[in-house]
């Protein structure tokens, strides 16, 4: 095992580490001893010298402590990372469905291996190390990825805020292994054609989390007209499309997004089918237009990244469910999410009830949404639940 270094807690402050939580703030610690580079092996102590947990380190990041074990017995190495990842293998073997080649493998902390990222598409792996921790191992990962699933090539898209910004490490994008002569490879989901640029994209190039909401929009599409608003690359819209839909208009900022529209429309030979894509700022659109809709998608970027932006993601949240609200016919249905992880459910709630009120509908809750099974959240790690959604009539 490679030098460890002693992290001593601030009296009082093990509980979390106690109840199996796998982050450790800057904060709440009292000394570090042995310290040699961000992302090293660290045994976490309490203030009375007991051991509780093993995890990396990295001093620069307010989050200082991710943690990946509690047995003093445990180490951290080849082994221990490959018996996790063959694990998330038996899971994603019981979970993914028909006709799908792209999905989630590790979902870092909800798979107890923080800061790590790995996403199948097609016959090839795209991963994010995201943490110094994660990062320092990413040699040994490599290997065990190709050792164990053969593919044609790993993708490496580590070009994260919480890389950079919180943890300190540079931009990496590139191939790690094997040979990959365009960053555009195709998908399926369940059936659906994708394009996905996985050197460019959002995330690792697709929001994989979504598959199991962009299936519900498939029953609820037939002879609807449908607006896709922070459309990305059309997935709803596109699923609506496929099942039944009488038209879909698309809302989308970027004009590379836009094209990517049209592109998945044609793979699926859906050339003549009845749609728009619109380049324009979702908020601007649902204010300047007085289109009515059966069914209404809102899927907006994170608005709240750390604590003191949340006041203002509720604001904005606020306004784009009002005038979507507005925007539906009596009997419509909004699909809206917030990717917030610092928006809470109940936060969230208090955000449709208010832009209800405000549009002066009646508004009823059908489902809540959230990620698909292959985005596992730790019950020790509740922040892993960052995807949140709920499914509204509205008359």
């Amino acid at each position: 095992m490679k030098k460890v270094a002693k992290v001593l807690l601030k009296k009082g402050r093990e509980k979390p580490t106690l109840a199996r939580h796998p982050w450790i703030f800057s904060g709440t610690i009292e000394q570090v001893d042995d310290y040699q580079f961000a992302g090293q092996i660290c045994d976490v102590y309490s203030h009375d010298g007991k051991f509780l947990a093993r995890g990396y380190i990295n001093k620069k990041s307010w989050i200082a402590c991710r943690l990946l074990v509690w047995d003093e017995q445990k180490t951290i190495d080849f082994a221990f990372l490959k018996e996790l990842i063959l694990k998330a293998k038996k899971l994603r073997d019981e979970i993914i469905p028909p006709a799908t080649t792209a999905y989630r493998l590790i979902n870092s902390e909800g798979d107890f291996l923080p800061g790590l990222v790995v996403d199948f598409y097609g016959d090839g792996i795209v991963c994010q190390f995201l943490t110094a921790g994660a990062d320092s191992w990413r040699e040994e990962l490599v290997k065990i990825l190709v050792g164990i699933f053969k593919p044609r090539f790993i993708f490496e898209n580590s070009q994260s805020s919480q890389r950079i910004v919180e943890e300190g490490l540079e931009k990496r994008v590139g191939v790690l292994w094997g040979k990959l002569e365009n960053p555009e490879i195709e998908i399926v989901e369940q059936g659906a054609k994708f394009a996905v640029d996985i050197a460019g994209g959002h995330k690792t190039g697709f929001y994989l989390d979504q598959r199991v909401n962009r299936s519900l929009i498939r029953s609820l599409a037939k002879n609807k007209k449908i607006l896709d608003c922070y459309a990305y690359t059309g997935g709803f819209g596109l699923n609506a499309a496929l099942w039944g839909a009488k038209e879909v208009a698309f809302v989308e900022s970027s004009a590379k997004n836009i094209e990517l529209i049209k592109k998945n429309f044609e793979i699926n030979g859906l050339d003549s089918f009845p749609y728009r894509a619109l380049r324009a700022d979702v908020k601007d659109y649902l204010k300047s237009s007085d289109e009515t809709f059966d069914l209404i998608v809102l899927d907006p970027p994170k608005f709240a990244r750390h604590e003191g932006e949340v006041e203002h993601a509720k604001k904005g949240y606020w306004d784009i469910n009002k005038l979507a609200i507005e925007r539906l016919k009596s009997g419509g249905l909004l699909m809206t999410f917030s990717c917030s992880q610092l928006v809470s459910w109940i936060a969230f709630q208090e955000i449709i009830f208010t832009a209800a009120m405000k549009a002066k509908r009646n508004v009823r809750i059908i489902k809540r949404l959230c990620a698909a099974p292959d985005h596992p959240v730790s019950v020790y790690h509740p922040e892993g639940e960052y995807l949140k959604g709920f499914l509204v009539w509205v008359s």
